[in-house]
């Protein structure tokens, strides 16, 4: 697993950034986050804003995945796969400059290196997505906070693998791993959800 062999060479540092290699980063961005860790103790990931090439916003924050919402968004009909993202995703006219969500994508985390000891590496049982989503769930079950920070902006060239073809490989792993989060944080979701009063 990449992402672990490289974390694991860290020896010494303040914070730690996974970062995807289809992204184009700026100093300012970097400064708004590190700044809202240092700050925020109870905070472990920071992740930024993101547009397209074409300027297009993108929606790095989610809700934590369901089978439903991820048979939905699988879809190749518009129609069902807009009912999918709408399931998944937060209202954005009620999304501030940093805001507390379930998940972000992992295209550009940010995190403290203390933190990240902690918490430990991604877990290698997952192939193909959604390890981001596991480790923001083993984030949750730590007492730390995942914060989306609006005004800290970065290019992100979203490829969307898994909704080019519905019964391809992609779509298949994910759906193999989803099975294997959902089931490992069976207890925790259940509990979360009743703590924020979802049903």
């Amino acid at each position: 697993y990449s992402r672990n062999i490289l974390l694991n060479k860290i020896k010494d540092t303040d914070y730690v950034c996974i970062l995807d290699s289809d992204t184009v980063i700026n100093d300012k961005a970097f400064e708004i986050m590190t700044d809202y860790l240092d700050k925020h103790s109870e905070t472990y990931i920071v992740g930024p804003g993101m547009v397209g090439l074409n300027g297009q916003k993108h929606v790095p924050f989610r809700k934590f995945p369901t089978w439903k919402i991820k048979l939905l968004k699988a879809c190749p009909i518009e129609k069902i796969s807009k009912k999918g993202e709408k399931l998944e995703n937060y209202d954005v006219d009620k999304v501030g400059d940093s805001f507390v969500c379930d998940y972000l994508i992992s295209a550009c985390w940010l995190m403290r290196f203390d933190t990240y000891k902690e918490i430990g590496n991604l877990d290698e049982k997952i192939f193909y997505s959604p390890e981001d989503v596991e480790y923001c769930m083993r984030t949750y079950q730590k007492g730390y906070n995942i914060v989306h920070l609006k005004n800290a902006q970065i290019i992100h060239i979203y490829q969307r693998i898994s909704k080019q073809k519905f019964f391809s490989k992609a779509n298949y792993t994910h759906l193999v791993c989803l099975r294997y989060v959902l089931k490992k944080y069976k207890k925790f979701l259940k509990q979360y959800y009743k703590n924020k009063g979802d049903k």
